[in-house]
């Protein structure tokens, strides 16, 4: 395997792995499911999705950071 070939592989793994520390697995499945249209996060932390052929349901809740208030 070639330098390049060797970097490629290395820089496409921790692409990945920011991808999914960012992101969690539960959007990522979501990412991954073919019938998903569009995924939304409410401020409330409620997760949201609608799949091809349905409306919008809840499929969980995400911990998010707020700022207070000053």
């Amino acid at each position: 395997m070639s330098n390049l070939a060797v970097i490629h592989d290395e820089h496409q793994s921790r692409l990945e792995t920011k991808v999914w520390r960012e992101l969690g697995d539960q959007i990522l499945a979501l990412l991954n499911d073919d019938r998903s249209e569009d995924i939304l996060l409410n401020p409330d932390g409620w997760l949201w999705v609608k799949r091809m052929g349905e409306g919008f349901s809840r499929t969980g809740e995400i911990a998010i950071w707020r700022e207070f208030p000053r």
